[in-house]
């Protein structure tokens, strides 16, 4: 999906930046800034950067018939996808678990008290250095009280553990 809307993009720009080293060269000052600067956690999140790029370049070399165009052709497609291709995101919760390994703290452990009280648990990052364990996990809970039993069942498994919880959506 972000791939289709990355190709009508880049189609834009090249078409905008064509002949122009200047606006060539400014386009590429106007990444590396998005590079260093933007805090990028989904690929669609690029995306809309560089389609906000490519219509202030567009709009700034006045080539605007071609960007009015692009955009309608991209908003369109955009608007299109909303309804047709809901994307189902359930997890409402990151997890992130953290503490020394023994042999009542392992992954798997952990894994069966998140399974217990969440109705889907996906592991998104484990990382194992020395005795050291870290895991990140998306999850899905239906309410407080079982983020209570949750992290009761987490600290039962060992004192030196580290429990983080973030919010997402919110609790149904």
């Amino acid at each position: 999906m972000a791939l289709i809307l990355l190709t009508v993009t880049t189609t834009l720009i090249i078409t905008v930046i064509k002949s122009s080293l200047a606006l060539s060269l400014g386009l590429i000052g106007a990444l590396s800034i998005v590079r260093f600067r933007a805090a990028i956690k989904e690929p669609e999140e690029l995306v809309f950067l560089f389609l906000a790029i490519s219509i202030g370049l567009g709009l700034g070399a006045n080539q605007v018939a071609v960007t009015i165009l692009s955009f309608i052709v991209i908003s369109a497609f955009i608007w299109a996808r909303h309804f047709s291709f809901k994307k189902e995101e359930n997890q409402n919760l990151y997890l992130s678990v953290s503490g020394k390994m023994s042999k009542d703290l392992t992954l798997k452990k952990i894994t069966e008290v998140l399974k217990k009280y969440s109705r889907s648990v996906h592991l998104k990052r484990f990382d194992k250095k020395n005795e050291d364990l870290e895991a990140s996990f998306l999850i899905d809970l239906d309410s407080f009280d079982d983020l209570e039993k949750l992290k009761n069942d987490l600290n039962a498994l060992s004192k030196s553990i580290s429990i983080s919880y973030l919010d997402k959506l919110g609790f149904h």
